[in-house]
């Protein structure tokens, strides 16, 4: 009986960790340009808009550098989040879509709670090998 829970688990762990669902961004542009300074703060300026600036991602691997004046920056929202972030150089929504992939968090944990249960009560039903068969016979 315990063996049996011990390897549904296990089944379940694997079964959810291949089960992480991962959804793309939805990015908003705004535009690119390139990093400047006035006093010592950095902006970039697109269409008469100046946007401050202190860090950026890199396009490789999701590091954040710090922004120095004369890089080359693309500048955009995620998510419908109002907040601006910067990416440097020239990058196009469908790859900044896939950069910034999010998983579903909370299916993952759904997925384990509800296997969880379902062991839980599995294991507590009643097995037919643990009760001796009853034959009614005619004395």
């Amino acid at each position: 009986m315990k063996t049996r829970i011990f390897f549904t688990l296990i089944l379940l762990v694997l079964i959810t960790l291949c089960f992480k669902v991962r959804y793309p961004s939805e990015i908003e542009i705004i535009g690119s340009g390139y990093v400047q300074s006035n006093e010592d703060k950095l902006f970039v300026d697109i269409n008469a808009v100046k946007y401050p600036i202190e860090d950026i991602y890199t396009p490789k691997d999701k590091e954040i550098i710090k922004a120095a004046e004369g890089m080359h920056v693309t500048v955009f929202r995620k998510n419908g989040n109002p907040h601006v972030e910067f990416v440097s150089g020239e990058c196009n929504s469908e790859f900044l879509s896939n950069y910034f992939r999010y998983g579903s968090f909370w299916l993952v944990c759904i997925t384990f709670v509800a296997g969880i249960v379902t062991v839980i009560l599995w294991g507590d039903a009643p097995n037919q090998r643990r009760y001796p068969k009853i034959v009614h016979a005619d004395l």
